[in-house]
This record gives C-alpha cells, sequence and structure tokens, in this order.
C-alpha cells in the first residue's frame, strides 16, 4: 500500500469521524431542546439526525427489553388521551398524544441501539434542559419582582405567561438531585465544591418558593446517592461535602433579604393538608371507577388534579394506565436488579427521584417531559454493556484454551 493510498484511507476516516461527531451533537442538542420544551426545534434537529444515519431508524435492531418498554408505557398514556378525552386538560389531547408518542417511538428505537455512554449523556441533556427552562423562570421572577412572585405564582418569559410555582420547584428538584448524584461520583474536589455551590443558591430559592416538594425529594437524592455509592471512603467524603455546603449555604444566604422567606413555614405541612386530604378521596374514587369519569373534590382544594401521577392516570382512564405504570416500574427495578451495564445505578436512581417527582404533580397533563425521563432511564437499564460482554467472552475464551 503506498503512501497515497493510506492518506486516503486517513481522509475517509477523519471525514467519517467528523460526521459521527456531528450527528452526536444534534441528537444531543435535539434532547436538550426536548427538555427545554422546544418541541418545533427537537424534532427537526431529530430529523436531521435520522438524514445523517439513517439506518437506525431503516434497519433498527430492536431488542425484547425495549419492546416490553414500549408497550408497557404506551399502555400508560394512550388509554388517558383517549378514554379521558372528555376530561384530559390539555389545548389538544390528539396533537398532544401524537407529539408525545412520536418522542417516545423515535427516541425509543434510537436511544435502545446506542451505546451506553449515549443514553446516559442523553439522560443527563435532557435533565439539564428541563433544568434551565425552570431557573430561567425562577430568576426572572426573582428579579422582576420578589416579592409578587415566589410561593404560588411565577413569570415565565419565555410563555410570556404567569405559572404555577410547584412545577417550576419539581423541574429544580429533578436537576438538583443530579448534581447530588455528582457530587458522590468521581470527581475533582473543585468540581465538586462547584456543585456544592450551585445546590446551595438552588436550595435558597427553594426556600424562597416554600416547595416542600423540593426538599423530600433533595433528603431522597441525599440518601440514595449515599446508598448506591456506599463506601467507608465515600462515607468522610459525605460528612466532609455535608459540611462544606452547609457553610456555601450559609454564607450565601447573608446575601438575601430574609423577609422574602417568610413564607416558608409552611413546609411543616402535616397528613391533614389539603393534598393528603385529596389522594384519599381520589383512591375511594378510583377503587368504584375501574374506566375512571371521576373528578376531583373541590371542596378540598380549589385545583382540577389530584397531583399524583396514578390518580390522575386513573381519573382519566381508570385502572388500564394505572396497572401499565406499576408493571413498567416493576419491570424497570428487575432490570435494574440484573446491572446490566456501569450506568445502571445512575438509570435505577434517576428513575427512583424521578418517580417520587410523579408523586407530587401533574405529570401527563403538564410535566409530560418526566414521563419520558422515567422511560429514557429504563431504556439505560434494560442496554447490555457490550464492552463488558466482550470482557467476559474474551475471559472464557482464555480459560478454554487450558483445558
Amino acid at each position: 500500500m503506498n503512501a497515497q493510498s493510506v492518506n486516503t484511507i486517513r481522509k475517509k476516516q477523519l471525514f467519517m469521524l467528523s460526521r459521527d461527531n456531528l450527528s452526536q451533537s444534534i441528537f444531543y442538542m435535539s434532547v436538550l431542546f426536548l427538555g427545554l420544551g422546544f418541541h418545533a426545534v427537537y424534532v427537526l434537529l431529530l430529523l436531521f439526525f435520522l438524514l445523517l444515519k439513517p439506518s437506525y431508524l431503516i434497519k433498527p435492531k430492536i431488542k425484547s427489553n425495549f419492546i416490553v418498554l414500549f408497550l408497557l408505557i404506551s399502555f400508560f398514556l394512550v388509554p388517558q388521551y383517549l378514554i379521558g378525552y372528555q376530561q384530559i386538560t390539555v389545548d389538544n389531547p390528539v396533537l398532544s398524544m401524537l407529539s408525545v408518542m412520536f418522542s417516545i417511538v423515535i427516541y425509543g428505537i434510537l436511544l435502545q441501539q446506542m451505546p451506553i455512554k449515549v443514553i446516559r449523556a442523553s439522560i443527563v441533556f435532557l435533565v439539564i434542559g428541563i433544568g434551565i427552562e425552570a431557573l430561567i423562570t425562577l430568576f426572572y421572577s426573582f428579579h422582576l419582582n420578589p416579592v409578587l412572585y415566589g410561593y404560588g405564582l411565577l413569570y415565565n418569559p419565555i410563555l410570556n405567561k404567569e405559572v404555577n410555582s410547584p412545577g417550576v420547584a419539581l423541574k429544580i428538584a429533578c436537576f438538583s438531585s443530579m448534581l447530588v448524584w455528582f457530587v458522590f461520583q468521581y470527581l475533582s474536589t473543585f468540581r465538586k465544591i462547584g456543585l456544592l455551590f450551585i445546590i446551595s443558591i438552588l436550595v435558597i430559592f427553594s426556600m424562597w418558593l416554600a416547595s416542600r416538594a423540593f426538599f423530600v425529594i433533595l433528603f431522597l437524592a441525599i440518601a440514595l446517592s449515599v446508598l448506591l455509592n456506599l463506601k467507608l471512603k465515600n462515607i468522610g467524603n459525605f460528612i466532609f461535602l455535608s459540611l462544606l455546603g452547609l457553610g456555601c449555604f450559609y454564607l450565601l444566604l447573608q446575601y438575601f433579604d430574609i423577609s422574602l422567606f417568610s413564607r416558608v413555614n409552611r413546609l411543616d405541612g402535616s397528613l391533614q393538608s389539603p393534598r393528603f386530604l385529596l389522594w384519599q378521596d381520589g383512591f375511594l374514587k378510583l377503587l368504584t371507577h375501574p374506566l375512571g369519569g371521576f373528578s376531583v373534590d373541590q371542596t378540598i382544594d380549589q385545583v382540577r388534579w389530584f397531583h399524583n401521577i396514578f390518580l390522575d392516570a386513573g381519573r382519566l382512564a381508570g385502572w388500564i394506565p394505572i396497572v401499565s405504570l406499576a408493571l413498567f416500574t416493576f419491570y424497570s427495578f428487575v432490570l435494574f436488579l440484573q446491572r446490566k451495564n456501569k450506568y445502571s445505578l445512575f438509570a435505577g436512581f434517576m428513575f427512583a427521584v424521578v418517580f417520587a417527582l410523579a408523586q407530587q404533580d401533574v405529570v401527563v397533563e403538564a410535566m409530560i417531559r418526566f414521563v419520558v425521563l422515567l422511560y429514557f432511564c429504563a431504556i439505560l437499564l434494560g442496554v447490555k454493556d457490550s464492552s463488558q460482554h466482550i470482557k467476559a467472552r474474551t475471559k472464557q475464551f482464555s480459560r478454554s484454551k487450558y483445558v
């Protein structure tokens, strides 16, 4: 082979490498915009990715785990739009269903064929997108009028309208939980301090929002991070980082007007709060309405939803979506126990956090991206690490030579 042939091969390899990098970047950007809620942008980017990599869709390699997950999540979503057509509170139920199912079908087929690093990065980008959208609303509202806005109401400059604060608080809780996870990973001390600084700022702003759910989810994230990364060294790191985090929190708090946190006393809620009474009422109605069709008792609280993924699904379509979601969760847990790849702990952690978040707010009718995030995590749990498989086969082969 002459020098000219070698140069030609190298140029082709560089072209293929740059094309792969471009397509991967486009895919990540599409996931980011999905998290941000820019549906038209993420669809266009996704179609552009498919133009560069058509084989993912033309000749897909479908895995059995994915088929099970896809069917279960579909039986959870579709009945709520069809059976609950008259009750669902989205503007256009058919268009909303098609949009959701487009992301479920296309991203599902693509992700289950991709390397585990790409799936993990996609989860991270999706959470970052969700977090950025919430932080834009949070910081803009604080800048606009920290007395008027806060608990109950915020202003979204992207949508140019006022929005409820609990949904924003839960998105921030999701983003904060992922940061907590990375604090316990193998990062430099400088990066960990940076993460703690960001988490401390988010905690202070969540106090301004007076969000009980944020602190419940944050404590759950810390507990799961310690449990899933349980090592003697990590326990010492946890104590050190906790003290460091408290120090950051205290120093940052000095720069805020304490009067802005006057609503923080609502964080001492009890089982007699309207939310728990709504859940009790919804559960009793669910038992006698197998096809849904019941509504919220507004004498308990002036809301239209139960703020719980199971009860709101039951309100719209009865037992079918509830059973499907329960089976989807159980199957994901089974995949987690199998530890198919090195990112199973991360996927299981994020699944648990998002699942807990979904018990706190309206999901299908408002926070549908949480369902997509659960789906992404479940797909990662079901994908086997090809490198581990190759190592196992190599080890087995090397042993057989001496038998």
